[in-house]
């Protein structure tokens, strides 16, 4: 129930952001998701850790949006 509540509240949010801004300014957030997901679910359901492997891949992602935002 929680969860459902949950991602209902994220698509509305989601809506509204995307009603307020442009989608290339909102979409590079994407990237951030996995990382975040990872941490919440280490502290909130004690899962174990994500490996360096997900991170490296997480800041890899996050550079190269970066990146690429600043060219435009």
């Amino acid at each position: 129930m929680i969860l459902g509540s949950l991602t209902f509240l994220s698509h509305l949010l989601m809506n509204r952001a995307l009603s307020l801004h442009r989608v290339l300014f909102l979409l590079p957030f994407g990237a951030v998701r996995p990382a975040i997901s990872a941490f919440l679910g280490w502290y909130f359901f004690k899962e174990p850790w994500p490996s360096i492997w997900m991170w490296g891949g997480s800041a890899a992602m996050i550079i190269a949006i970066v990146l690429l935002s600043k060219e435009r």
